[in-house]
This record gives C-alpha cells, sequence and structure tokens, in this order.
C-alpha cells in the first residue's frame, strides 16, 4: 500500500490487493461472481514494476552518481495495469464488468466449448475475423451487414457468439 497512508502498515497480499484494486471485480464469468487470478498476478506485476524502477535507479546513478529511493508497491503496481478499465470509465463512461472469457471491446474474442475442451478465438480485425468464418466454414458472415465491422460485431455480439457455438 505504499510508504506513506492510512494502509501502509498493513500486510501485503496478492489477492487482497487484487479484490482492493479492482482486478477481481473485472475477472470471473460475466453473470458470476469476482474471481482470483489463476496465478499471482498482482505479485508478478509488481515485480515487474520494481525491476524497472531499479534499472531506472541505475541509470540515474551511472549518470548523476547519485541513487533514488524506490516505492513498489502491489496496490499501485495492480492500478497501473489497470489503466484501460480507468481510461474506458473516465473518458467513455463505461463500468467495468466480468466478460468470462470474452473481451469487452473485440468481437469474437473469447474461449469456445469444444467436444474435447475448449478453443480460444481472438479476431481483432477484418481480416481476422474473416480468416475464422473461413476455417469455420461460415464464409456468409464474412459480408453479413451484421458482422462487417468489429463495432458491428460488438453490437451483435450474443447473436454472434451463438453462431460461433455451434461450430
Amino acid at each position: 500500500y505504499g510508504q506513506t497512508g492510512p494502509l501502509s502498515q498493513r500486510a501485503g497480499y496478492d489477492a487482497i490487493a487484487s479484490a482492493v484494486s479492482g482486478l477481481m471485480h473485472i475477472t470471473g464469468p460475466e453473470d458470476g461472481d469476482p474471481v482470483r487470478p489463476g496465478v499471482a498476478m498482482t505479485d508478478l506485476a509488481t515485480g515487474l514494476y520494481a525491476y524497472g524502477a531499479i534499472m531506472t535507479g541505475l541509470i540515474h546513478r551511472y549518470k548523476t552518481g547519485k541513487g533514488l529511493f524506490i516505492d513498489c508497491n502491489l496496490l499501485s503496481s495492480q492500478v497501473a495495469c489497470l489503466t484501460q478499465v480507468a481510461a474506458n470509465y473516465l473518458i467513455g463512461q463505461k463500468e467495468a464488468k466480468r466478460w468470462g472469457t470474452a473481451h469487452g471491446s473485440i468481437v469474437p474474442y473469447q474461449a469456445f466449448k469444444t467436444k474435447d475442451g475448449y478453443l480460444v478465438v481472438g479476431a481483432g480485425n477484418n481480416q481476422q475475423f474473416a480468416a475464422v468464418c473461413k476455417i469455420l466454414n461460415l464464409p456468409e458472415l464474412i459480408n453479413d451487414s451484421k458482422y462487417r465491422t468489429n463495432h458491428l460485431r460488438v453490437q451483435n455480439r450474443k447473436e454472434l457468439t451463438k453462431i460461433l457455438s455451434t461450430r
């Protein structure tokens, strides 16, 4: 929680920082409970931020002969990882929610259940969507007016994912 402030004396744990930061709020099934990520994402992110800060400090010392004080904590690191979520809210008033394996602004971009497990599909642009449609033997979807652009695919998410789920 940092060196100062009302929570500075509390112990830091990945799961708690994941909850307080909002990561768990956006992780899990769309209509389900918040879920802790399967690995210690907050611990890992904090380590990476610390690495960057240490390297910056070493470069600063090399150039100036003076050291730096760094402060990397779990909560600040995880909040920094959620800048896209914050930007979506601050700029577009889009409140974050859980999407399961799906993506809030790209369709299709999720796991689909198959006979023997799951298949993850990620089509981030129209060319990739066309390739997915060809592979799934659904060429009629490529020029369908409801799915011509990612924006339209997002608007028609439920219908499109239902069609793709049957393949």
